[in-house]
């Protein structure tokens, strides 16, 4: 009995042993990852924003979320992911898990100060355009501006504004006023040089009298030039006030003129005589009465597809040998233009071979071009509104071997065909001769575009 016992004991110990030595199962579930809502975050000085951490799976211990900042001068994070921008700069705000952790990269920037670029305009008599780009981070508005100031267009900030021709004499300024959602107004000052005081007094509204210009390159040696002439002359009779003629005296004639070259290459002149009517047609030395006919033709194909966009006015005085020119151009549409100012002369009286009269030894020469006031090709620039006048000024020295009395201003002005449909004889380039008017060296010239009367 006592050997039971002794064996019973013992059994029992090793099943006490070996039930004490099993391991218990655990209850804690590990954190396998931590992610943010955001990897990135843009601040401005001053702004915040709240970060949203994601605990996945983990217990109830372990999801507690943790928040530091790795440089809190430029940004502070609070332990509900409360992230605050302090100064410009970049940091990384960290969240942490259970052992795993997700960062956010924070760049902190300056707040964008309300501001215009430039603050001032200043515009010529004629009028034109001009932009004022806005730099704000916020929203804004025009608060105010002059009512002679047209806002035309804004696109990512930049304002597009024209102004028109100051009609007065005066010079005229106004500001534009832009203003933030905070209250903030910047002004953009606008001047304006004065008018010549005669525009608000121009009738817009008025049809435009034109007229064509036609050049005839010629010589005082050529022998079939006189016939020429007397076409021109005819053409102008049957088509009265609507013909301005240029005469151009090339090489070796005794009138010659030093832009006769420029324009002959310009039109690919080759011989004389030869004409071209409005920079578009080439008029070539036949029959008096065909030549004639077929000048009229192109003027009229000139009036019908190309409405006159243009008229001429001027001031002029002498002051010894120099005459100064005031020329405005009334300019109806927007378009791309050149004007030609030239002095001519009319009344010469100089020799002129003819092979059908006899040679002249008194032939009466007029509408000879003597100088170029402007450039001979004429002075480029752009309309970028319609009704515009523009202003162009000159001064030269004038030789005193020309006759003042008998001395005229011929201004021509050129537009660009642009979308019109382009008729030309040959290929004379881009512009074509939308009107033109002359009047005495010394007087003035009314802008109708009608003339002085024509000249033969």
């Amino acid at each position: 009995m006592r050997r039971f016992i002794i064996l019973f004991a013992l059994l029992t110990g090793l099943v006490l042993v070996f039930a004490c030595g099993k391991p218990e199962q655990s209850s804690t579930i590990p954190v396998e990852s931590v992610s943010l809502n955001k990897t990135e975050l843009n601040l401005i000085e001053g702004g915040s924003e709240t970060l949203t951490a994601t605990v996945a799976p983990g217990d109830a211990t372990d999801r507690t979320v943790t928040w530091s900042s790795a440089d809190a001068t430029v940004a502070t994070v609070e332990q509900n992911g409360y992230v605050t921008a302090v100064k410009e700069g970049k940091t990384t705000v960290t969240a942490m898990a259970g052992g795993k952790s997700a960062s956010c990269t924070v760049t902190v920037t300056k707040p964008i100060k309300f501001s215009i670029t430039p603050n001032s305009a200043e515009l010529e008599a004629e009028g034109g355009k001009f932009t004022v780009t806005v730099t704000c981070g916020t929203t804004y508005h025009i608060d105010s501006k002059p009512d002679w100031v047209t806002e035309e267009s804004v696109t990512n900030m930049v304002h597009t504004f024209s102004v028109p021709a100051n009609p007065a004499s005066e010079e005229r300024s106004g500001v534009i006023v832009f203003c933030d959602d905070k209250g903030t107004c910047m002004p953009c000052t606008v001047k304006q040089k004065a008018g010549t005081g005669s525009i608000e007094f121009f009738d817009w509204s008025q049809a435009f009298s034109h007229r064509s210009l036609m050049m005839r390159f010629t010589a005082t040696w050529c022998g079939w030039c006189p016939r020429m002439n007397k076409s021109v002359r005819l053409a102008q009779e049957q088509n009265p006030g609507k013909i301005e003629v240029l005469n151009l005296h090339g090489g070796g004639s005794t009138l010659d003129f030093s832009g006769t070259s420029s324009l002959m290459s310009q039109y690919g002149i080759e011989g004389f005589p030869t004409g071209v009517l409005d920079g578009r047609r080439l008029v070539e030395n036949y029959d008096i009465d065909y030549t004639a006919s077929l000048i009229g033709k192109y003027m009229q194909e000139t009036e019908q597809n190309y409405p006159v966009s243009s008229a001429i006015g001027f001031e002029s005085s002498w002051s010894g040998q120099t005459l100064s020119v005031d020329v405005s151009l009334y300019l109806r549409y927007a378009a791309n233009y050149k004007a030609t100012v030239l002095l001519l002369e009319d009344g010469i009286v100089k020799a002129q071979t003819d092979y059908e009269e006899g040679n002249h030894s008194n032939y009466v020469h007029d509408n000879i071009a003597r100088m170029a006031i402007s450039n001979i090709n004429g002075s480029s620039f752009s309309t970028t509104g319609d009704q515009i006048v523009k202003h162009l000024k000159y001064t030269v020295a004038v030789p005193s071997i020309y006759n003042k009395s008998k001395l005229r201003i011929l201004v021509y002005v050129q537009r660009e065909f642009g979308s019109q449909t382009v008729l030309q004889s040959a290929s004379y380039g881009d512009y074509y001769v939308d009107n033109c008017a002359s009047g005495e060296a010394g007087g003035s010239l009314a802008p109708s575009g009608s003339g002085q009367g024509d000249r033969l």
